[in-house]
């Protein structure tokens, strides 16, 4: 009981009473129309197909900044637009506060590895209703996006966590004054399947990325060293090495097994075969006793630092891997790390598992001690870092290889949602955050036909309405607060695209129980 008080008086207690009739998939569908009607196409003398990543939630324009006028674009020098308001309509401090850095943004730019989630909303929505024009967006998005958005040089794409494509100008977009920074955004991309089916030229540029990943974000192919930076535009004049993240692993070493698989090419085939080997080789020979590794090599303090939810990302992903290469010792490499990994993070971290202190998420590589370089030791309900995205990551693989043990691991986080405590939110959450937490209330409901968890993810549901939406705009807002800043901007790098597509599976969850 004194610990539910404590939650009520430090976060948001919402009562669902005042959306008792939402309907979440009319509250989804007015945010597809929208993000179709007003954040696309709309800009530059040659208007693109691509979705705007930042838009004022108002007046549906563009968003941003004098103050961000050193703004740096790759390609042809295109003149930035003046604001309209000058900036003045902006609290610019408040707004970069929620939870990406001001040179990790898409001002008037689209960003195709970071809306994945809009992407598959539409794809679902044409699956549910009928209606092919989302799917169709969706498609004419991702076809320009791969014949257009690519570099020439290094095969590399303007996605990710550093780069983007300037609408107005459809140029090559990166929000640094550092330059063309090409890393991958935090989740695999899901749309690849589809992309393959959209014709051989898509499917060469698909594979001309996949082969500049391996040239030019690996910088030393032999040991296998590399960061998760690389240059739009190649390598610069120092080594791109020490940043070796093990989110990677699994997301490059995916993307070159699915080049591999769609190649007819057998010279193609063995240099994606030698990349994948690369990687998964050294990765086994850096591995701690624990069975996991640092996320960096060399002897820096980070080199003991056990990223879980980097490890948790990799065991489905992996299991990808070995299922499109041939029997041979390289798909039994692929699978001796993803069950070191699966041990670590499953079998030997001792997970609490209770609301405040949930799954290790950073520990000492070597000693599996929780906490480490000033890292949180745990995960929380509502956190950054939060107990639904670890277990989240168990179900995926789960899902993928049958594992029991992940699944129950998973399960056991799961049921803390359920608890009444759970409905108190920090007054700053992002709705990436009620997002994973919707979706593992619906993939723990599937799983275990418990009435429970869809009553809870209908609270869950009706509660990220009122948090992120208002009259102003179908777009959600960038998190729960409810600041000027707040209210007026849309901004997929807090995850909105992904909490509507869980509110949209939560409809059909519930649809089938009706």
């Amino acid at each position: 009981m004194k610990m539910a008080l404590a939650f009520l008086a430090l976060g948001i207690c919402c009562s669902s009473a005042a959306t008792e009739n939402v309907s979440y998939l009319d509250t989804v569908r007015a945010y597809a129309d929208t993000m179709m009607d007003k954040g696309r196409g709309r800009w530059g003398e040659q208007p693109s197909p691509l979705f705007a990543t930042m838009m004022n939630r108002e007046t549906h324009d563009l968003f941003h900044f004098k103050e961000i006028e050193r703004v740096v674009k790759v390609g042809v020098p295109v003149a930035r637009p003046k604001p309209s308001d000058n900036g003045k309509n902006h609290n610019l401090p408040a707004f970069f506060a929620a939870g990406r850095a001001k040179d990790e943004r898409m001002y008037d730019s689209a960003n195709v590895g970071q809306d994945e989630f809009l992407y598959s909303l539409l794809y679902l929505l044409s699956d549910m209703t009928g209606a092919p024009k989302y799917a169709q967006a969706a498609d004419d998005a991702l076809r320009y996006f791969w014949l257009n958005c690519q570099d020439p040089n290094t095969g590399l794409m303007c996605w990710g966590e550093h780069l983007g494509w300037y609408l107005p100008g459809n140029v090559a977009f990166a929000p640094s004054g550092n330059g063309r920074i090409h890393e991958l955004w935090y989740t695999p991309w899901p749309h690849f399947d589809r992309c393959f089916r959209m014709g051989t030229d898509v499917v060469k540029a698909i594979q001309r990325f996949a082969l500049g990943e391996w040239t030019y974000q690996i910088y030393d192919h032999e040991k296998s060293l590399w960061n998760r930076h690389a240059m739009l535009d190649g390598f610069p004049n120092v080594a791109r090495t020490g940043a070796e993240f093990p989110r990677l692993i699994g997301q490059m070493t995916r993307h070159w097994a699915l080049a591999y698989e769609h190649s007819h090419d057998e010279a193609f085939r063995t240099e994606m075969l030698r990349a994948i080997d690369s990687i998964i080789s050294n990765t086994l020979k850096r591995r701690k006793p624990s069975g996991a590794v640092g996320s960096r090599v060399g002897t820096d303090d980070k080199s003991n630092e056990l990223w879980v939810l980097q490890h948790a990302l990799n065991l489905a992903l992996l299991h990808e891997v070995a299922g499109k290469l041939p029997d041979s010792p390289l798909r039994r490499r692929v699978l001796e790390l993803r069950d070191s990994f699966r041990n670590a993070v499953v079998k030997k971290l001792d997970h609490p598992l209770t609301t405040d202190r949930g799954y290790v998420i950073f520990a000492d590589v070597t000693t599996l001690k929780p906490g480490i370089n000033k890292r949180p030791g745990y995960s929380s309900l509502w956190s950054s870092h939060s107990t639904a995205a670890m277990a989240l990551r168990l179900l995926e693989y789960d899902a993928a290889a049958g594992d029991n043990d992940a699944r129950a691991l998973a399960l056991k986080g799961a049921a803390l949602y359920l608890r009444d405590d759970a409905l108190s939110y920090p007054p700053r959450m992002l709705p990436g955050t009620m997002a994973d937490a919707i979706e593992l209330i619906v993939r723990a409901y599937k799983l275990t036909n418990d009435g429970r968890y869809l009553k809870q993810g209908d609270r869950f549901g009706r509660d990220a309405i009122r948090l992120f939406l208002d009259t102003m705009s179908p777009l959600p807002k960038i998190m729960a607060a409810n600041d000027k800043a707040t209210r007026q901007n849309y901004d997929s790098a807090t995850r909105g695209d992904d909490l509507m597509l869980a509110l949209l599976k939560l409809h059909v969850a519930i649809g089938k129980e009706k």
